[in-house]
């Protein structure tokens, strides 16, 4: 019987408590997607490009030779028969200008193995005087299928558009000069020319990822054993601008996708850990009852570690697949600003998510375990009375008597019950400040990414947008859920006071100023707080980042901020009006008698 009495106990708490469960529950989800949705991004990316690679047998070093006579016989021996070399093609390029135009002309004897071009359009050469032409893009020129293109004294026709995987950036591809290249072109068939370039795949790195510190190295330690003279010239793929160019946009969004979340999944989990102090607080007679009728403490206990843990895991896991299947589909396709996207991948990096569910499971059950382990020390008469009432202590505001006496009676009682209870101030005032600080970071970097252009990577700032509006956007809606849950606590714990002001004729409309009052200073004190956490947080991405400065973010960004949060702050009291308004008076009155 005592065990049929705790489980339907247990059921009622789980529905007394229900607003304040999905509260938590969402802020958590919010806070989860959001960790894991960025922290996958990078490593998404990443794999992206690195199968694209991979599925073109990409060449692991080229070879250009700085003869005239291009390679010899036994230079071409020399790099096929070597013990780490698996595959060699070797070729002729030439730079050189067309119709003023910057151009470099590749010769094949065939259709080459390493480095796979791609058709887009049209079909490969069926005779010597057919080329291929590269896709356009922001330096090189369109040219239609059927175009006349001479060179070297002889007129060719375009068949086709290709794609070359090595150039899979936008902005260009360099020439001998380090111009910008406007034609790239491909001729296929037996050719006089010297030959200038060897493609080179070497055997060990088959299974290495193309972006790690590991293929680089063995890379690198492959060119400084090749024993022969200064003829020739290595290039790896840390010398491709378009390899280069991602490489270095994923470390900038690695570093602003480890950033953000940290912050983020602290502010989420110091609500959540209020929440379930403020909870086990409110549920002392309950405890009481349990101790009276001699149910174990660890029973107890688990009752509320249980709320915590299924709150954090549930909430957690669902976040987790929000987050994967959101984010990285949202922010992938802005990369078409800089780059001809492959396919994304499907790798999803599982682990900054996992972590910061595991972590706030410890936690939260950590606090929870000590807080109800802390009540459980009473005894079960102690439990039944309610905690003391905060005794009125002069507040430092008092002391400053030219604004003190020009407060009125309303503002004065707001101030004395907010210094009053410091722990909801504090909690309040650091879950707004954490909001407020996201808000502003994220439309400090949107407003670096709008107005202004890195010199090396032409473009960069337009990608960085939608990551900064994701940022944006979920912090908005975590102080969102965040003032919804402590303003909900707060009506909650202070029903006999509302009841109180509306025996005492107070209407509707006043004494729901009475409790928004309270929170709109505590919320203007977070943003206070908030504003220069956020110029802190924004100053260290950028120095971070390595670029862009918190000079560059105008006043109308500081502005915006501070009434996108208020708005927010409005727009949950609207929502908690109905509650207020539908308290019991007399219910309310006769509680805790």
């Amino acid at each position: 019987m005592v065990n049929s009495a705790y489980n339907k106990t247990v059921f009622r708490s789980i529905r007394n408590n229900l607003s304040r469960l999905i509260a938590v529950i969402i802020i958590i989800l919010l806070g989860i997607s959001f960790v894991g949705g960025l922290g996958t991004l990078s490593p998404t990316i990443e794999a992206s490009f690195n199968d694209y690679l991979k599925n073109s047998n990409v060449s692991d070093i080229i070879v250009k030779t700085t003869n005239a006579m291009g390679f010899s016989n036994d230079d071409i021996t020399y790099f096929t028969n070597h013990d780490n070399v698996s595959e060699v093609e070797v070729f002729t390029s030439i730079d050189l200008k067309i119709e003023e135009k910057n151009a470099r002309v590749y010769f094949f004897e065939k259709q080459p193995n390493i480095n796979k071009i791609v058709l887009e359009e049209g079909r490969f050469p069926q005779d010597k005087n057919e080329i291929l032409v590269e896709r356009s893009s922001y330096s090189i020129n369109k040219i239609q299928l059927n175009d006349k293109i001479v060179f070297m004294n002889q007129e060719y026709t375009v068949s086709g558009i290709v794609a070359n995987p090595l150039i899979f950036e936008k902005t260009g591809e360099p020439n001998n000069d380090l111009e910008n290249l406007n034609l790239i072109i491909y001729q296929y068939g037996k050719s006089n020319l010297p030959k200038t370039d060897m493609y080179l795949k070497l055997k060990n790195t088959k299974n290495v990822n193309l972006f790690s510190d590991d293929y680089q190295d063995i890379v690198q330690k492959q060119v400084d054993n090749f024993l022969i003279d200064n003829d020739f010239i290595y290039l790896t793929l840390e010398n491709n601008k378009s390899y280069l160019s991602i490489n270095y946009y994923i470390e900038k969004v690695a570093i602003i996708t480890m950033i953000f979340p940290i912050f983020f999944i602290l502010v989420t989990g110091l609500v959540v850990l209020t929440t379930m102090t403020r909870m086990i607080e409110e549920e002392r007679s309950t405890i009481a009852c349990y101790k009276s009728l001699g149910i174990d403490d660890y029973k107890i206990i688990f009752k509320y570690v249980f709320y915590a843990g299924f709150a954090c895991l549930f909430a957690g896991i669902l976040g987790l697949i929000l987050g994967f299947l959101i984010l990285p589909n949202v922010i992938y396709p802005a990369f078409e600003v800089l780059y001809f996207l492959p396919s994304k991948s499907s790798y999803l990096e599982i682990w900054p998510g996992l972590i910061s569910i595991i972590s706030m499971f410890i936690v939260s059950s950590g606090v929870t375990y000590y807080v109800v382990s802390k009540e459980l020390k009473d005894n079960p008469a102690t439990l039944l009375l309610p905690k003391a009432p905060k005794v009125g202590k002069t507040i430092f505001l008092e002391k400053i008597s030219v604004i003190w006496k020009h407060l009125s009676f309303k503002y004065k009682s707001s101030f004395r019950n907010i210094f009053r209870y410091k722990n909801h101030l504090i909690m309040t005032v650091v879950a707004v400040g954490g909001c407020t600080a996201l808000v502003f970071a994220g439309l400090g970097l949107y407003c670096f990414s709008i107005n202004f252009e890195i010199a090396d990577i032409t473009g960069l700032t337009e990608a960085l947008a939608p990551i900064s509006f994701v940022v944006i956007v979920f912090a908005l809606l975590l102080c969102c859920f965040v003032i919804y849950n402590l303003t909900n606590m707060n009506i909650s714990e202070r029903k006999r006071e509302i009841a109180t002001l509306s025996v005492l004729g107070y209407n509707d409309l006043e004494v729901c100023s009475y409790i928004y009052r309270e929170i709109l200073i505590m919320g203007l004190l977070g943003i206070i707080v908030g504003i220069p956490s956020g110029c802190a947080l924004l100053h260290f991405v950028f120095s971070l980042l390595k670029f862009g400065s918190i000079k560059n973010v105008t006043i109308i960004y500081y502005i915006l901020t501070v009434v996108l949060v208020i708005v927010f702050i409005l727009v949950v009291d609207l929502l908690l009006i109905k509650k207020i308004t539908k308290i019991d008076m007399m219910t309310s009155l006769k509680d805790r008698e």
